[in-house]
């Protein structure tokens, strides 16, 4: 429902949104045995043969064909030399894209391009993004190699074991009972959002008679340094019992609340979604899995980076009907991790990088100003700015990236610094005690290792105890006879 409502394109047809990845390809592959191993992914992968169909309001309704031959476009272009390669993608892409057809069929696109030495080619995949994500082409292409590898040893293609089909968890998930009402930790203390979403700061006045669509759109990108980003994968979560999209939204926070001055920013949350039903293995599915979650989140950009971190964590452990209904955010956040890289160059076909080939043109509008777009590129995590440059300037977003990396940078050194550490109240669901609580606790007790509230029988001991001191009620006296010969320092 969330594609077909931002990426129409101007005459109410589907948008082309799709994903690509540029592989490197053996010699030896030819168009026969590249169409055989596809044919393979397409039978296993009940997703790559989906398809919107019209229904009678006018809207759309996924589909998914019966096994069968076809469901992907193959083009082999002819062999470029190494110096024409980057134009022959281009060229390549275009055809691929133009096979491409939400409704119609199919959703994927293969181009294949010899290398007219004899060398690697390259294989050029788009697939719609009706029909992947991010985490899914890691799957993609380890089943992709596996089928390979099969093949050229004279193998039949035999390809691991299914887990839960795509269109069964969408299914569930949309018939699923609402799960029954959960203790969960206080939330923490959070102004309430303005009526209306505020506007972010311009360098242009907003003209209605330009449209800021995706084809229009700007990107701008930065990266964070290696130690940094060694840190922030690892040690700096030790600190405070965080995820890494804790501390990449606090800076987020911290940097956009300089920037407007005002105390909080609706945020759109784009996370993987394959949690949402997790008594379902969707491990080794292909799919759109995404879910798109609102969250309100406010900070004192003044205040220590690591408090403003206690409170984001804690406001993004509420449930996500609390971020609902809150209106069109302007900016969009989504952290994709590592996913989809997993794939080596050892493998006959494994991802190459600096590929020129850009994304086919989507004409519909862009649901938001800012989108930030995070992932672990190597061995450094890569930040993307998409915006209008109708409104911003090329500069404005530059500034505002290296802010951002810079308060990311702050925050990472105050948690691995040596005696920073803290609890926060979802580290102890049972205890039900807000931050000042914990805190309090933390000044006598530094070593805490977790809180328990009491049973109804030890409330019971503690009123008395409390009630009447030194009664003796509740004490217990066990008299033993030893014999031998008594360790007495054993017992001290």
């Amino acid at each position: 429902r969330w594609y077909l409502r931002e990426y129409r394109q101007p005459d109410g047809t589907p948008g082309l949104l799709v994903q690509t990845i540029l592989l490197s390809a053996p010699a030896s592959l030819s168009r026969d045995v590249l169409a055989e191993l596809w044919q393979h992914l397409t039978t296993h992968h009940d997703v790559m043969r989906l398809r919107l169909t019209p229904t009678a309001d006018g809207d759309y309704a996924e589909h998914i064909d019966p096994p069968g031959p076809g469901h992907f476009s193959l083009t082999v272009a002819a062999p470029a030399e190494a110096g024409r390669r980057d134009q022959a993608l281009i060229e390549l892409a275009d055809l691929v894209y133009a096979e491409i057809d939400p409704v119609v069929g199919p959703l994927v696109g293969l181009g294949l391009l010899p290398d007219a030495d004899g060398g690697p080619g390259r294989l050029f995949i788009a697939v719609h993004h009706l029909a992947i994500d991010v985490v899914s082409w890691s799957i993609l292409l380890d089943h992709l190699n596996i089928a390979y590898r099969q093949r050229a040893a004279g193998e039949a293609v035999r390809l691991p074991g299914r887990t839960t089909p795509y269109q069964v968890w969408a299914h569930q998930l949309n018939n699923r009972t609402p799960a029954p009402p959960r203790r969960t930790v206080p939330a923490p203390p959070t102004p309430a959002p303005p009526a209306t979403v505020p506007d972010l700061p311009a360098d242009h006045l907003y003209d209605p008679d330009i449209v800021d669509t995706h084809a229009t759109a700007r990107h701008h990108h930065v990266r964070l340094d290696q130690a940094s980003t060694r840190a922030l994968l690892g040690p700096a979560n030790a600190a405070y019992h965080t995820r890494t999209d804790d501390l990449l939204l606090t800076a987020l926070t911290r940097t956009i609340l300089r920037w407007t001055g005002q105390h909080g920013i609706h945020v759109d949350l784009e996370t993987h979604g394959r949690d949402q039903l997790p008594e379902l293995d969707t491990s080794a599915t292909i799919g759109w899995f995404t879910q798109l979650r609102q969250v309100w989140l406010t900070a004192d950009p003044d205040s220590p980076p690591t408090a403003t971190l206690k409170h984001i964590k804690e406001t993004l452990r509420q449930p996500a009907e609390a971020g609902a209904d809150m209106g069109n955010s302007r900016i969009e956040f989504n952290y994709v991790g590592r996913a989809g890289q997993q794939s080596q160059e050892s493998a006959p076909l494994h991802p190459v990088t600096g590929g020129p080939v850009p994304p086919p043109p989507l004409h519909s509008a862009r649901p938001h100003e800012l989108s930030f777009q995070i992932r672990v590129d190597g061995d450094q995590l890569r930040l993307e700015i998409t915006y209008s440059p109708a409104r911003h300037e090329a500069s404005t977003i530059a500034d505002l990236a290296m802010q951002y990396l810079h308060e990311l940078s702050d925050l990472v050194t105050d948690c691995t610094t040596a005696g920073n550490t803290g609890t926060t109240p979802s580290d102890h669901p049972l205890a039900g005690l807000t931050q000042e609580q914990l805190d309090t606790v933390a000044a006598t007790h530094p070593h805490v290792t977790d809180l328990y509230p009491l049973t109804p029988t030890q409330q019971g001991l503690l009123f008395h105890t409390l009630y009447e001191p030194g009664s003796g009620v509740y004490v217990v006296q066990l008299a033993l006879r030893l014999e031998g010969n008594l360790k007495v320092p054993a017992f001290t």
